[in-house]
């Protein structure tokens, strides 16, 4: 049976806001960033984020009560929505202690999943990675933030695959830094840092349908 997840009651799902993008040269691209928290008041503070950043629609908010988890989905100019998301991040680490994090969806981090995808044409797929690489690099130098990469953003075949990249999960981070399997940006020891925000997966990854079932 399909798992019943709560739609978050604020301002959700389709905005009536739309921004065009005609004098924009940049191209579309979506974010999809999983964090850590069910709490209202931070969801709230990061859905008033995204939609204060010019030219990124916030598409809908899947909020998770059992999982503890909350899923968010913004489109806009590559520009501004990398700016939304820093924004993001911002405030999620600021906000949810790991420590502290109880939920039954697999999970590494207060930004757990950090997916971007093209809506363009794929001539830009070069640049984008470019871009979400330098991203990467600045949001672990600014928030001494462990990240792993994964499909296009992977460092090797091993870690192109979600589940293999996420596997032991926030508890496991500790020992996965002590047998040498280190992030690709960020901390290359087990910080204190690391113990409060944990690790976050990043890539660059084509659309994807995903749903969760209880068996």
């Amino acid at each position: 049976m399909p798992q019943s997840e709560e739609v978050w009651p604020f301002s959700c799902p389709i905005l009536s806001k739309h921004t065009s993008l005609a004098n924009n040269m940049s191209y579309r691209i979506e974010c999809i960033p999983n964090v850590s928290t069910a709490d209202p008041v931070i969801l709230e503070r990061i859905a008033a984020a995204i939609e204060a950043t010019e030219g990124v629609t916030l598409h809908f908010v899947d909020l998770g009560k059992s999982t503890n988890r909350t899923v968010f989905t913004y489109l806009g100019s590559a520009d501004q929505v990398l700016k939304a998301t820093d924004a993001l991040f911002t405030i999620a680490l600021s906000e949810i202690d790991m420590c502290q994090h109880q939920g039954v969806h697999p999970r590494m981090g207060a930004v757990d999943v950090c997916p971007f995808v093209l809506l363009d044409d794929e001539t830009h797929a070069d640049d984008l990675l470019e871009r979400v690489r330098t991203f990467a690099q600045a949001m672990s130098t600014k928030h001494d933030l462990a990240i792993y990469g994964y499909e296009h953003l992977a460092s090797s075949p091993e870690r192109k695959n979600l589940a293999a990249v996420r596997q032991g999960e926030y508890e496991g981070l500790e020992e996965r830094f002590a047998s040498g399997d280190l992030p690709d940006f960020g901390p290359q020891t087990f910080t204190s840092a690391v113990a409060l925000h944990g690790a976050t997966a990043m890539s660059v990854r084509p659309l994807m349908v995903a749903y969760n079932v209880n068996l």
